[in-house]
């Protein structure tokens, strides 16, 4: 149903905003219609798992700690895959040598 209700919600805009004002018609259509189908996952998703919509809209101190560990592990398998790459880089030009 979150799919279906876009596509009406799309069109019956598309119908009132496109004839009247064009292209920019075409373009406020579509960016209520993501702005719906943006609240209704919201709300669906606090729906089926019981969270606040509190705890999905407001950041905390808990959520950068979340970020950074993240950030910091991506970080390293960066740098991993970055020297991987420079020790094969040598191989390869001391090969054409």
């Amino acid at each position: 149903y979150i799919s279906f209700v876009p596509l009406v919600f799309q069109v019956i805009l598309g119908v009132f905003l496109i004839p009247v004002f064009g292209v920019v018609g075409a373009a406020y259509a579509f960016s209520l219609t993501f702005i719906a189908v943006a609240i209704i996952t919201i709300l669906v998703f606090c729906w089926s798992t019981g969270t606040t919509l509190a705890d999905v809209i407001y950041v905390r101190r808990a959520d950068f700690a979340v970020i950074f560990v993240f950030i910091k592990k991506q970080w390293k398998l960066i740098r991993t895959k970055m020297m991987v790459m420079r020790v094969l880089a040598r191989e390869d030009s001391a090969e054409e040598i």
